[in-house]
């Protein structure tokens, strides 16, 4: 399935935020990020820099993640950026989670192995927490409480990868269970 081209644009925008890069234009992400780790959605972008209507769908697709207040207005050495509001963040860790199950080869641990995760987010913090466990059962793991939950899929890396993007390294621990 292809993604539409906001989310695209929006895990670009996060992609390129994760490596410390700031742009004021998209344009200007796209010809300036050669990095090997932004290809993938940059790829996606390159051709529709090419016609004066991929152009267009660029614009209208950055205007639409305005709208939805994903991005934040800052003035960065006198002149107007946009970058990733915390709502846009929390999106694009969700995005992430999302293509990444699609993307994921399951592989699985040896007979008896878990990976098990525990956590314990602040009621103050309730979004980020229900996005957290959207995202664990994206990866494929199952609910034992509400907070505790498991896989039997080596996802320990992806795991890693959801409780930074959430934030959450203090409030979630995972362990590599023998026996369940």
């Amino acid at each position: 399935m292809k993604e539409p081209l906001t989310e695209r644009l929006l895990l670009l925008m996060a992609d390129l935020a994760d490596y410390g890069y700031r742009a004021r234009t998209v344009a200007g992400a796209l010809a300036d990020s050669g990095d090997p780790r932004y290809m993938p959605h940059r790829r996606a972008m390159l051709k529709y820099l090419e016609t004066k209507e991929g152009r267009k769908k660029i614009k209208s697709a950055y205007d639409a993640l305005k709208r939805r207040n994903y991005l934040q207005k800052i003035i960065f050495n006198g002149k107007i950026a946009y970058i990733l509001s915390e709502k846009g963040i929390l999106r694009a860790g969700e995005l992430k989670t999302k293509y990444l199950r699609k993307e994921l080869k399951k592989k699985k641990l040896q007979k008896g192995q878990f990976l098990m995760v525990f956590f314990d987010v602040p009621e103050i913090d309730r979004k980020k927490r229900d996005l957290f466990r959207s995202g664990l059962r994206n990866l494929g793991f199952e609910p034992v409480q509400k907070s505790v939950w498991v896989s039997s899929i080596d996802v320990s890396k992806e795991l890693k990868a959801l409780i930074k993007d959430y934030q959450l390294e203090s409030c979630a621990k995972s362990l590599l269970v023998k026996e369940f």
